[in-house]
């Protein structure tokens, strides 16, 4: 009997679409944790990238409908309406200066979200992949324009919000912080070794949990 493919989607910014923090471009498939990802799940797994640089999760982006990742979550989901896990990783960008934050704003964003992936296939697990502390690298780095010390006092707002969320909603969350850090180059974006680290202990989670 042929085996059936789990999909699994992995919606995110730019640390999802493999952003090179040296270079400025983009790491290789192998090299990126949603590439390492699929090799390390095998064949019984179908891995579709839809990360994107400077997606926001919670407000709309003015440079366009793919980087407002609450419009174009809609698309995604027509493309894959029958996905078995999605990973969820925005938030970030949400911190930038330009947006007013606000924690009410992400809750019901977030909610929005689950509600919108369970109506699609009320049988989606979920994982969420919390953002990261910022720290004084996101102000001395090449992305500095984009953030302040605002938006380092509210990755920590933001993260809490995530935590709640994930407990009052049983949903699976993943804090990259834990397993390592960002680049020192612009305290935004992760070194080749973080993706495979990255990787290794997201296929570990999947693999290891019977609920996925």
């Amino acid at each position: 009997m042929k085996t059936i493919k789990q999909t699994i989607i992995c919606y995110g910014d730019s640390n999802t679409y493999g952003f090179n923090p040296e270079t400025l471009g983009r790491y290789k498939k192998k090299q990126r944790w949603t590439g390492i990802l699929s090799d390390l799940l095998g064949n019984n797994f179908n891995v579709i990238e839809e990360g994107c640089n400077n997606r926001t999760g919670f407000y709309n982006n003015k440079e366009g409908y793919i980087l407002s990742g609450a419009l174009y979550i809609k698309e995604c989901l027509k493309t894959n309406p029958t996905a078995d896990i999605f990973i969820f990783a925005l938030g970030t960008n949400d911190l930038q200066k330009f947006y007013n934050f606000n924690e009410q704003i992400i809750k019901n964003g977030l909610e929005n979200y689950l509600k919108t992936i369970k109506d699609k296939n009320p049988n989606t697990k979920i994982i969420i992949i919390s953002p990261i502390q910022l720290k004084k690298d996101i102000i001395n780095g090449s992305f500095r324009f984009l953030f302040s010390e605002n938006s380092i006092i509210n990755s920590s707002k933001i993260r809490r919000i995530y935590k709640d969320f994930a407990a009052e909603n049983n949903i699976e969350l993943f804090v990259l912080d834990n397993i390592v850090s960002p680049s020192k180059t612009d305290g935004l974006h992760y070194s080749e070794k973080a993706h495979e680290i990255i990787a290794k202990n997201l296929s570990e989670l999947i693999l290891n949990n019977h609920t996925f």
